[in-house]
């Protein structure tokens, strides 16, 4: 899991995470260690191989109304140019508040979208575009970079 910052300077930029099948791992092993619970490496592999099968992006985005939110949207760039669509996405209908509210930007919407990675190689560079009313930002994302 890293961290990434969009190119485009539109918006207030929105900050991308990069939801990897061993960051899954790790967030459900810390969640059974505080529920006293044992995750075993049998459980842990079935969960990585399962998890390989999406690619999934965190975006916490942000806002000038409370309702901003509604018409995100995102979509990954292959090397090749074709453009794949989310199979799934967790899109807030209305936004929370944000650390600057009342002043812009005053409003963030935390997001998830998933990418079937069958049409995705382990090591392709693509560029993830979050959709927006006003315009778009892309980030590019190396993806041998990361497990």
């Amino acid at each position: 899991m890293r961290h990434r910052r969009f190119d485009t300077k539109l918006f207030t930029l929105p900050e991308l995470t990069i939801l990897t099948p061993y960051f899954s791992i790790l967030r459900k092993a810390c969640l059974y260690k505080s529920n006293y619970q044992d995750y075993s490496f049998a459980e842990a592999q079935k969960d990585a191989q399962e998890g390989s099968k999406f690619l999934s992006f965190s975006v916490v985005a942000y806002g000038a109304s409370i309702d901003f939110c509604q018409i995100l949207n995102a979509v990954l760039i292959l090397p090749d140019g074709s453009v794949i669509h989310p199979i799934n996405q967790k899109v807030p209908s209305l936004a929370d508040t944000s650390s600057s509210w009342p002043h812009y930007p005053a409003y963030q919407a935390a997001c998830l979208w998933f990418f079937d990675t069958s049409q995705i190689g382990r090591n392709d560079t693509v560029t993830f575009v979050l959709i927006r009313e006003l315009g778009e930002q892309r980030a590019v994302i190396d993806l041998s970079k990361y497990k």
